[in-house]
């Protein structure tokens, strides 16, 4: 018996198996087959009424960004109780966002991530600051501006004329905003604790590292897993020298090359760099600005196991809007003490002064 051809389908074609069969679906009892593009019966089928095309890269970045940040600035009645995270969970790699997979970038991701842990961070903050040793639990930042603020240059930062024509990345010590907020910068690589990163994600602090090369290098794995958590990659030269003792071309390749060796290290270009001691000059300035760096920060407050300094006219002992607060990447072989111990310093006296922690790069870099 002739097999039954589905109308549309050329005799010849249209379901009888052979190598001709142009693949149309519909045939009783037989299995849908792929298209064949040269079938005359292939047709474009109307997408389902209320079906929205898939989206991709930042459109889907945002998306899930929006998303929970909204959930996580709802009102807490919302949202029933989040249990304390189980030693298991606490020790597992980044949460992945539902849904993201391969749709977002590297910083997407990581970004995303660190929205949905804060979702889920208010009901288990307090006992997990209290298994930390903290005072308190931190306080939450608000929301990033939409706008990042204006910088300037102050007068006593620049070297030589700062004109906006002379495309110099600007220099400061602190952000201008009025948000109660601080900002927890990480310099050099050279101690690379994994209870620092535990830290970081169990208390979802965000935190900026600028790595210098030469100290990196032997686990670029390590700041890799800090970037999952929503950290921020940031340059501090290859080699970590006193810029201004070199001449323009070695200046160049210190930044330039560390943006390279970032990029492919991490997946993220800065567009912030530190200088190392926080010397420079304007041949450092030019420099940056060649290798694509908007914004040169360096710091109000250094901070260390058992003290804080206080620098460039912060010297009330104080934390204020914006200031950017400095330490490093040390432990044990460096300090009496150890990472874990500069974060309890800083965001217990953060919270006693109304401060929360926020994200350098939420506010500045990137325009």
């Amino acid at each position: 018996m002739e097999a039954a051809v589905r109308p549309g389908c050329p005799r010849g074609t249209g379901g009888t198996g052979g190598a001709g069969d142009c693949g149309c679906s519909g045939h009783p009892g037989r299995a849908p087959r792929p298209p064949n593009p040269q079938c005359p019966c292939r047709r474009s089928r109307p997408r389902p009424r209320g079906t929205a095309r898939p989206r991709t890269g930042r459109a889907a970045a945002a998306l899930v960004l929006t998303g929970l940040l909204a959930a996580a600035c709802g009102p807490s009645g919302e949202r029933g109780p989040v249990p304390d995270p189980s030693p298991d969970d606490r020790n597992a790699a980044p949460d992945e966002v539902p849904g993201s997979g391969d749709l977002l970038s590297v910083p997407a991701r990581a970004l995303a991530a660190r929205a949905e842990r804060l979702r889920r961070a208010p009901a288990a903050r307090p006992a997990v600051a209290r298994r930390w040793g903290l005072r308190s639990a931190p306080l939450s930042p608000p929301p990033p501006p939409v706008v990042k603020p204006v910088l300037t240059t102050p007068e006593a930062l620049r070297r030589g004329p700062h004109r906006p024509a002379d495309g110099l990345p600007h220099v400061i010590t602190r952000v201008p905003i009025d948000d109660r907020v601080i900002f927890l910068t990480i310099d050099d690589g050279a101690d690379k604790d994994p209870r620092l990163l535990r830290m970081v994600r169990e208390l979802n602090v965000p935190v900026s590292a600028f790595l210098t090369h030469s100290l990196a290098r032997e686990d670029y794995g390590y700041f890799r897993r800090l970037r999952d958590l929503g950290a921020g990659m940031q340059n501090h030269t290859l080699t970590h020298p006193y810029l201004p003792a070199l001449p323009y071309e070695k200046q160049r390749r210190e930044i330039c090359a560390q943006q390279d060796n970032l990029e492919r290290e991490t997946g993220v270009r800065p567009t912030m760099f530190r200088p190392p001691f926080g010397g420079y000059d304007r041949a450092t300035l030019r420099a940056a600005a060649s290798c694509g760096i908007e914004v040169v920060p360096l710091w109000s407050q250094e901070v260390f196991p058992g003290r804080t300094e206080y620098r460039r006219g912060a010297l009330d002992g104080r934390f204020h809007p914006g200031d950017i607060v400095l330490t490093h990447f040390r432990g044990p072989a460096h300090w009496k003490g150890d990472m874990r111990d500069v974060l309890r310093r800083v965001l217990d006296q953060a919270t006693e002064e109304g401060f929360a922690v926020a994200l350098l790069e939420d506010y500045v870099g990137g325009s």
